[in-house]
C-alpha cells in the first residue's frame, strides 16, 4: 500500500499541484517523492525511496511541529497577566533584577515547578527595555535603554515590498 501511495504521488503529484490555485494565488513547491541517488533505484524498494524522500520529510516536520503547537498550548502554564505582573514586582523588590513579562512567566513556571531543595535556571532573551512601557508601568520605574538598543531603535526601517508568490520571492533573491 505504501509503495502505491509513494508511486501515484511520484508519478501524478496528489497533493503537490503545480498550477496556480485561482482562489488564493498560491503556488506548491514541488519536492521529489523519492529519494534521489544512483543506489536509490538499484538497491531500495519503492517504499524505502519514499520514507527517504524530502517530500516525506518535509511533510513529516510539518506534523511533528503541529504536535508540538498542539501539546504546547495544552500544557501551557495558566499564569494570568496579573500573577506576571506580581511576579514582576516580586523580583525586583526582593533583588532588584528587571524581569521583562516572558521572563517573569518562565520563572514563575520554574518556581512553581521545583520541590524543596532543587535549584532551577531559566534564562531571558530580550531585555526589559524591548517592553519599556509594560515593564516601566508595572514596576513603577523609568528602566534605561541601553545604546546598542537604542541606536537600533532610532535606525530606519528598511524593508522590501514582496509579492506572495515564490517567483517573486525567488527573483528577488537571485537579484542580489
Amino acid at each position: 500500500a505504501l509503495a502505491d501511495l509513494a508511486e501515484n504521488r511520484y508519478n501524478r503529484n496528489i497533493c503537490r499541484p503545480e498550477a496556480e490555485n485561482s482562489k488564493t494565488k498560491e503556488r506548491w513547491i514541488s519536492m521529489p517523492s523519492t529519494y534521489e541517488t544512483p543506489f536509490a533505484s538499484r538497491y531500495a524498494s519503492p517504499e524505502m525511496q519514499y520514507l527517504f524522500s524530502p517530500d516525506n520529510k518535509f511533510r513529516t516536520w510539518r506534523k511533528l511541529w503541529i504536535a508540538l503547537a498542539e501539546t504546547e498550548q495544552e500544557l501551557g502554564l495558566p499564569i494570568t497577566d496579573e500573577q506576571i505582573a506580581d511576579t514582576m514586582r516580586r523580583v525586583y523588590r526582593s533583588t532588584g533584577y528587571v524581569l521583562d513579562p516572558h521572563g517573569a512567566c518562565g520563572y514563575q513556571g520554574l518556581a512553581d515547578s521545583l520541590r524543596p531543595g532543587e535549584t532551577g535556571v531559566f534564562l531571558e532573551t530580550a531585555h526589559p527595555a524591548k517592553f519599556k512601557g509594560t515593564v516601566d508601568r508595572i514596576l513603577g520605574t523609568d528602566i534605561e535603554i541601553p545604546a546598542k538598543l537604542r541606536a537600533f531603535m532610532e535606525g530606519t526601517k528598511q524593508s522590501v515590498e514582496l509579492s506572495k508568490d515564490f517567483e517573486g520571492f525567488k527573483s528577488f533573491l537571485m537579484s542580489r
